[in-house]
């Protein structure tokens, strides 16, 4: 009982208004910064398309191969497919988040690159419905594993410098690990959100704008 209600007590802190207000702001500049490399990567898609084609490609028949089915598997495979990736991301801030990196470079290099490839309005028709919670997601998912490379780094010290525990560490980072939690629990929210409209919602939209407007995808190939 003593235990439930702690782990309560420690959930609450985490969720308040406050923390999640302090959140934002603590890790403004890890923000700032996978933001940054993201437009970088978006811009380098865009206008390098010729280098990036192949690896692109590649990437667009990989993603149309695990998008398969009705539309109620669709969004299953969307969601576990994006949430797997952002795991894979968190996970490798154990490698000092360098491999995370290069993942957000390749996702702004593809979008880019779409944008070089399709009409701007359509790209944005099909982009920008689960895209607004898509893309803040892959942002603090490389935040996210910055933190956890910040965890590491701060154990590691703990362990190797004389005058610094494991323990004591582990204590002092008792905010970067809320952090972490906090994050994930942002991430898998906008996962599904994401998944819903991009299985649902953007279809519907899509096809009813493009027809309106009358576009399609060959007029920018």
């Amino acid at each position: 009982m003593g235990i439930a209600i702690m782990i309560t007590g420690y959930l609450k802190e985490i969720y308040s208004k406050e923390n999640i207000r302090n959140y934002f702001h603590r890790n403004r500049n890890y923000i700032l910064l996978v933001i940054i490399i993201f437009i970088a990567a978006v811009l380098a898609g865009y206008v390098f398309k010729d280098a990036f084609k192949d690896m692109v490609m590649e990437s667009i028949r990989n993603m149309i191969n695990n998008i398969q089915g009705d539309t109620f598997s669709i969004t299953i495979s969307i969601f576990l497919n994006n949430l797997k990736v952002a795991m894979i991301i968190i996970l490798l801030g154990f490698l000092f988040s360098i491999f995370s990196f290069l993942i957000l470079f390749t996702n702004g290099v593809v979008i880019g690159f779409m944008f070089s490839l399709v009409p701007a309005p359509l790209m944005l028709i099909y982009t920008i419905p689960h895209g607004i919670f898509e893309i803040p997601q892959l942002i603090l998912t490389v935040v996210c594993s910055m933190l956890v490379t910040k965890l590491e780094i701060n154990l590691i010290k703990g362990v190797l410098q004389k005058d610094k525990t494991f323990k004591g560490e582990l204590r002092n980072s008792s905010t970067i690990i809320k952090d972490i939690i906090l994050s994930i629990t942002i991430i898998v929210v906008c996962l599904i959100i994401a998944a819903v409209i991009e299985g649902y919602i953007t279809p519907v939209i899509g096809g009813y704008l493009t027809n309106l407007l009358g576009l399609n995808f060959t007029n920018g190939l």
